[in-house]
């Protein structure tokens, strides 16, 4: 990566930088100190990597009084008093309520501030996250393609408030020449720490920065599907979707997929999305799923869908506008069942895949593998996911992939 002047950041945070250790014999053997800096909310080693504080600047009567600093006074402790800092782990299932996201979102402009001045001199910096899985390949030839000196911020955006942003877990990249109009020699000093009391009023980091950004004349751009917000499992495959395009960054990979992609695409020069379905998807379709979610996300059956559908037909009808295609007795009773969904599934040419629960019925114009979905109270299927196999191998197999196909802003 240094030779291709790409600097590699990773934020992750004391609890979690276990996690990482999978890392050191797959996605980062080959990479050096040089290549990489990792920052979290404590400083230690990862292997021959240092890992930095990013909250280590930050105002120190902030860091001693203030509640989102809870979790870090915690770490701290722990690490002082010589007690395991994992015990303090969190649910996810707590989601944007843990202490610990409230503490994150801190990091973010202190680490791209300490990320400059340590590598001022780099083209192309970007930032992932401890679940974030990184194609160095892909990544080096997709930089190439582009300028480096103009001030560019790209991600996979997200748009809260009415402000875009590039989402962090996906991966985001910043040119020099926007690290410049950030940073730069000529840009008023101590912007992190001008932002410290800002960041109350912001959920998070990764929107923070996209307005640190903006106020400086650098807006994101979307780099999708480069850059993606999931990995092989939930990724959407298929007409309109993902296929032949190259992949960058997929995003909350567990650590035993981590290794069982890398040893997939290290074997690869290149690596598309295709790839990865036939590799590890493809061989885990079967016709139907118990407990399952394959996440078709198309047209929707229910008893409330149909009633707003036929409440619009008739205001239609009032106003001599009856030029509307009535459901079918299939379409109709498609949530009444999982077989009636299978039946709604086949009518339609489009469809390769459906899912039945919570008296819905759910068609996919897209195919995806999906997840687990737990039982309800007695160990009640709530959740039963099905694949048009035929359909969706005839599909694949009309749509050969002669290599990497790069959208064309890119080049």
């Amino acid at each position: 990566l240094r030779s291709s002047g790409i600097t590699l950041i990773i934020k992750t945070g004391a609890q979690e930088v276990s996690h990482l250790s999978i890392r050191i014999g797959t996605t980062l053997r080959y990479l050096g100190p040089l290549d990489l800096l990792i920052f979290s909310d404590l400083q230690s080693s990862l292997g021959p990597f240092l890992i930095h504080d990013a909250l280590r600047n930050v105002d120190q009567a902030l860091k001693e009084t203030d509640p989102d600093f809870a979790i870090y006074r915690d770490i701290w402790r722990y690490q002082r008093t010589g007690q395991d800092i994992s015990d303090l782990n969190e649910e996810r299932a707590k989601g944007d309520n843990r202490v610990g996201w409230k503490l994150d979102k801190y990091k973010f402009i202190h680490m791209v501030e300490q990320t400059f001045e340590m590598r001022p001199g780099s083209k192309w910096y970007v930032f992932v996250e401890t679940d974030s899985y990184v194609v160095w390949s892909n990544l080096a030839e997709w930089l190439e393609r582009l300028d480096s000196t103009k001030p560019i911020y790209l991600g996979a955006p997200v748009m809260l408030g009415g402000q875009a942003f590039a989402h962090g877990g996906s991966g985001y990249v910043l040119s020099n020449a926007a690290m410049n109009k950030l940073l730069g020699p000529d840009q008023p000093q101590g912007l992190a720490a001008s932002w410290d009391k800002r960041m109350k009023s912001h959920c998070c980091g990764d929107l923070a920065l996209a307005i640190a950004l903006k106020e400086k004349g650098v807006d994101v751009q979307g780099a999708g599907p480069m850059l993606h917000g999931e990995k092989p499992a939930t990724f959407s495959y298929g007409p309109g979707e993902l296929w032949c395009q190259p992949v960058v960054t997929m995003h909350h990979v567990l650590p035993h997929e981590v290794s069982a992609i890398w040893r997939f695409e290290r074997r690869r020069e290149e690596t598309i999305f295709a790839d990865l379905y036939f590799h590890f998807i493809e061989p885990l379709l079967v016709d139907e799923r118990e407990n399952w979610d394959n996440l078709a996300h198309g047209t929707t059956y229910s008893a409330e869908e149909t009633r707003k559908l036929e409440d619009k037909w008739a205001e239609e009808d009032r106003k001599d506008r009856a030029d509307h295609k009535k459901q079918t007795g299939v379409e109709k009773a498609a949530h009444l069942s999982f077989e009636n969904c299978a039946k709604a599934c086949t009518a339609k040419p489009e469809c390769f895949q459906y899912v039945h629960g919570d008296a819905k019925c759910k068609l996919g114009h897209s195919f995806r593998l999906g997840k687990y979905a737990a039982p309800g109270n007695g160990d009640r299927m709530e959740w039963r996911s099905g694949w048009n196999s035929t359909r969706i191998r005839t599909w694949t197999k009309e749509n050969p992939c002669a290599g990497p196909k790069w959208p064309d802003w890119v080049g």
